[in-house]
C-alpha cells in the first residue's frame, strides 16, 4: 500500500469513529426529547436490592410492587400521570426459550386481540422477543400492548409490557419502552 492509499484508509476510519460517536449522542438525545415531547420527564432509576434488578421510569410515571408468586419473582406496575400508559416489569425464573413463552402468553390471552406482530429485537444492551398486538374492551377503547421478553441471566427472563390507549400512541413511544428496556438489569 502505498502512502496516499494509506492515508486515506486512515481518515476513512478516523470518519467512521466520529459517526459512532455523533450517533451513539444523537440516540441518546432523541430519547431526551421523546422524553420531554411526551410530558414524561427524566427517566429514574430504581434499584431493588434484595431482588438484585434494577430498571428505569420516567419520573412522572407512578409505580407500585406487587406480591411475587409461583410464575414471577418480582413484579412491579406502573403508569403515567394521565393513565394512557401502563405497564409492568416482572422477573421470571424459566429455562423455557422467550419466543415460546411469548408465544404462550399470547396464546393464554384473556382478552381478545388481533393479530400479534412477534420479533425478533435487538438494542445496544439487549436482545429479545418483542410482541405487539391490538385489544379491545367493552366500554370502547382499543389498546395498543407491547411486551418485551429479554433473557437477562442464566435461569432469568425480564419482561416488561406497555398497554398504551390507542387513542394517545404515538411511534416515538417506541424509543421510550425502549430505553426502558434497555435499562433492565439483574446482578
Amino acid at each position: 500500500m502505498n502512502k496516499k492509499q494509506l492515508a486515506i484508509t486512515l481518515m476513512l476510519v478516523g470518519l467512521m469513529l466520529v459517526l459512532v460517536f455523533i450517533q451513539r449522542f444523537f440516540d441518546n438525545s432523541v430519547r431526551e426529547v421523546v422524553l420531554v415531547d411526551s410530558n414524561m420527564g427524566q427517566l429514574k432509576n430504581y434499584t431493588i436490592d434484595n431482588k438484585g434488578i434494577s430498571f428505569s421510569l420516567p419520573d412522572k410515571w407512578s409505580s407500585e410492587e406487587k406480591d411475587s408468586n409461583d410464575y414471577s419473582i418480582y413484579k412491579v406496575e406502573f403508569k403515567d400521570s394521565e393513565n394512557s400508559i401502563m405497564g409492568y416489569i416482572e422477573l421470571l425464573k424459566c429455562n423455557e426459550d422467550i419466543k415460546d413463552l411469548a408465544q404462550k402468553d399470547v396464546n393464554n390471552m384473556v382478552l381478545s386481540h388481533d393479530t400479534e406482530k412477534i420479533e425478533a429485537y435487538k438494542s445496544v444492551n439487549r436482545a429479545g422477543i418483542r410482541v405487539e398486538y391490538k385489544t379491545k374492551v367493552n366500554k370502547g377503547y382499543s389498546f395498543i400492548n407491547t411486551s418485551y421478553y429479554m433473557p437477562l441471566k442464566d435461569g432469568f427472563v425480564g419482561k416488561c409490557t406497555f398497554i398504551s390507549k390507542e387513542s394517545s400512541y404515538k411511534d416515538n413511544l417506541r424509543l421510550v419502552y425502549n430505553s426502558i428496556v434497555d435499562s433492565i438489569s439483574i446482578k
